[in-house]
């Protein structure tokens, strides 16, 4: 029989997280819908997406499995509360990758001291430095994910979406993932 610890009797706190996660369910990836793409991709789909692949592709690599998955499910998170923000592209809403990541990271805390995680902001802060084997892997998975769905838009659209591409070969370095990604350019051509 399934059984709860003592410690968790805050229902408020399971509503206001799976509300969060509705937003993310309706919140569309901003890279696709400046493209036009019809039915885009969410934040929540995108997340599922690099936390299937870091469940997956982690054992080929020298990291601690449940980090790399808990790190994915997490790196977006906080975007339930500010939006899917670019600062690319001149349609610069904050100045900087740095003042985004600053609410990114107060937004993701203001999400996990209600859930009585607090602690895992330090998976997000450690995803941010990408010092460690973990956070180079989720940060690679995520441009690889991303690469992943612009060569299905591209088929699915009959659309060019070469910038996404570039940004993938700009950020994956892992000779493995990187083999993967000119697996899929060569597919384009």
């Amino acid at each position: 029989m399934l059984k709860s610890d003592s410690s968790f009797h805050n229902v408020q706190s399971a509503i206001s997280l799976a509300q969060m996660l509705d937003k993310l369910k309706k919140l569309k990836r901003t890279g696709w819908t400046n493209y036009d793409i019809t039915l885009p991709e969410s934040v929540a789909d995108h997340s599922y997406g690099v936390g299937v692949l870091a469940m997956f592709l982690a054992k080929h690599f020298n990291v601690d499995a449940d980090k790399v998955v808990r790190m994915a499910l997490l790196h977006d998170l906080g975007e339930a509360v500010i939006g899917d923000v670019i600062t690319q592209r001149g349609k610069e809403v904050l100045k900087s990758e740095d003042a985004k990541h600053q609410i990114e990271r107060k937004a993701l805390h203001s999400i996990l001291k209600n859930t009585g995680n607090e602690n895992d902001i330090s998976l997000f802060d450690e995803y941010l430095e990408m010092k460690t084997p973990e956070a180079q892997l989720v940060y690679q998975l995520d441009k690889l994910e991303m690469a992943f769905q612009a060569h299905q838009y591209e088929q699915d659209h009959n659309i060019v979406l070469e910038e996404f591409m570039v940004n993938a070969k700009k950020h994956i370095t892992n000779e493995a993932l990187k083999n993967i990604l000119n697996t899929i350019l060569r597919i384009r051509s």
